[in-house]
């Protein structure tokens, strides 16, 4: 798999890190969409990390479209076309005046389907930012908030898995999926997004992707080094800054 589709998920920023929290917004406006999200089975769905990249080099532009691309974002996520955003305001690449880079996973039967909806935001029509898909299979565990928050925010570091051999052997398939989970109930690891044919074939799929809360790069490692798929060079990961987690998926009333 081509290292782009390391999903640093350095994107670009919908909102300026000043006026924004990581909170989840109350959409105010209505886009036309292909994905319907009235809380039913979405068969054939899937997930993209949405990878975006700055195409403007005028801070204005971004301001005046600010409002309306916010809406349309908070819209997708109201009716559960993207999830698990992050931003990151401080973004050491890809950066683009005090704007904070944000990146988040759209839900889209196929990758036609999720162009679709893309080339429908302002961000595109006026030619902001770019972007690139990347499947990432389904969402597995999502995140630990109650146990998180009691721990105190730390940054999110994205990391993204491809495994060297196909079929581990079960034994170690099972430890793995042991020692993620008890991650993810401490509140270590969140949003982990794992796709099964990954380890049975070779695909255009990340293995397996998953955020980790730590406080430094040399942290998250750590974490992710001690895995048994790191242990026993089953899989490599890649790791980025996230920032930090913003909204994850849009609960209705």
């Amino acid at each position: 798999m081509s290292k782009i589709v390391l999903i640093s998920i350095i994107s670009f920023l919908f909102l300026s890190c000043q006026k924004q929290s990581p909170k989840e917004k109350s959409p105010t406006n209505s886009i036309q969409q292909t994905t319907k999200g009235d809380g039913q089975s979405k068969i054939g769905q899937t997930n993209f990390a949405v990878i975006w990249t700055w195409t403007t080099t005028k801070p204005d532009l971004v301001t005046y479209h600010l409002p309306t691309i916010a809406d349309e974002l908070s819209n997708l996520w109201k009716n559960d076309v993207i999830e698990n955003a992050y931003f990151d305001a401080e973004a050491k690449d890809d950066k683009l005046g005090h704007f904070a880079n944000v990146a988040f996973f759209l839900k889209a039967p196929s990758t036609t389907e999720a162009r679709l909806i893309l080339n429908e935001l302002t961000v595109v029509k006026q030619g902001i930012a770019t972007y690139t898909l990347h499947p990432v299979g389904l969402l597995w565990l999502d995140r630990k908030t109650d146990i998180i928050n009691e721990k105190g925010m730390t940054k999110s570091y994205v990391a993204v898995w491809k495994t060297q051999n196909n079929q581990p052997a079960d034994s170690i398939l099972k430890l793995q999926s042991e020692q993620i989970t008890e991650l993810w109930n401490a509140g270590i690891i969140e949003n982990v997004y794992f796709d099964i044919e990954g380890i049975q074939k070779a695909n255009d799929k990340s293995d397996f992707v998953f955020f980790v809360n730590a406080n430094t790069t040399e942290e998250a490692k750590s974490i992710c080094n001690a895995l048994p798929f790191h242990q026993e060079n089953i899989a490599t990961y890649d790791i980025y800054q996230a920032g930090v987690f913003w909204m994850g998926k849009h609960e209705k009333n």
